[in-house]
């Protein structure tokens, strides 16, 4: 992740990031990283740690600045209470249903001097339109669904948060294109890849084709796209400390 912002910083010094960590952190992770992703130009970083662990940012000090996702949901009976350390609410209509629900949440946001993120699940242009409605409301928009010349033309859903969408579009020449939108929680993108080209001939669709038929596919979340490996260390009981080789995922 830090050479990730290093290098958005040498190619884009005066760009803002925001970092969605889809509750995948835990606190020795940001007590070891704090200091070092101060030193960038970091605008937001979504849910950093589990729905329900939110009180780990009551006593950090730190001039980052925190958006909750997972949290900010209809269904979480202590919403009020929850959002309190952070400084901004990501609102997706798919959490809050019906105009008047999502209206009654904008605000309870605004009465706690929430800023406002509008964001989207899995989402289409058609299902983005809606969101326009919202925008006034709203200080920063992160709406990635397909728009303008990209569409989907064959995609696959496994859960709410597993699905893959082949997107077509054309160059300056007018030649087809085609890309991947993909999301598997938990398998990071760049192994879903290097599985699809190790063993579909590329073909991501395919990969999760045979997912949908129940097939279980191993992953090995250590692997970049080109086979390179991710270094992770391994920290034993003996207070040694090691580096996995593999990380294998069965899904």
């Amino acid at each position: 992740m830090i050479q990730k912002l290093s290098l958005i910083r040498t190619i884009c010094p005066k760009s803002q990031i925001i970092i969605d960590a889809n509750e995948s952190w835990d606190q020795q992770f940001f007590k070891n990283n704090v200091k070092i992703l101060e030193q960038f130009n970091i605008l937001l970083i979504e849910q950093p740690f589990p729905r329900g662990k939110d009180h780990y940012l009551k006593n950090i000090k730190t001039k980052l600045k925190f958006c909750a996702d997972e949290t900010f949901h209809l269904k979480n009976k202590t919403i009020n209470n929850d959002i309190k350390s952070y400084q901004c609410v990501n609102l997706k209509l798919d959490k809050f249903g019906t105009h008047e629900q999502i209206i009654k949440y904008i605000k309870t946001a605004k009465k706690l001097k929430k800023k406002l993120l509008l964001g989207c699940m899995v989402s289409s242009s058609l299902s983005l339109y809606p969101a326009l409605r919202y925008f006034k409301y709203c200080d920063y928009f992160d709406l990635d669904g397909a728009c303008g010349e990209i569409v989907a033309v064959d995609s696959v859903f496994l859960g709410k948060k597993c699905y893959c969408d082949r997107l077509m579009s054309i160059d300056k020449f007018g030649n087809d294109i085609y890309g991947y939108h993909i999301r598997m929680k938990g398998v990071p993108n760049q192994s879903i890849l290097h599985k699809a080209n190790t063993n579909y001939n590329g073909d991501v669709i395919a990969l999760y084709n045979d997912m949908y038929k129940g097939i279980e596919i191993q992953f090995d979340l250590l692997v970049n796209e080109d086979g390179s490996k991710k270094c992770r260390f391994q920290f034993n009981k003996d207070m040694t400390i090691e580096n996995k080789n593999e990380f294998k995922r069965n899904i």
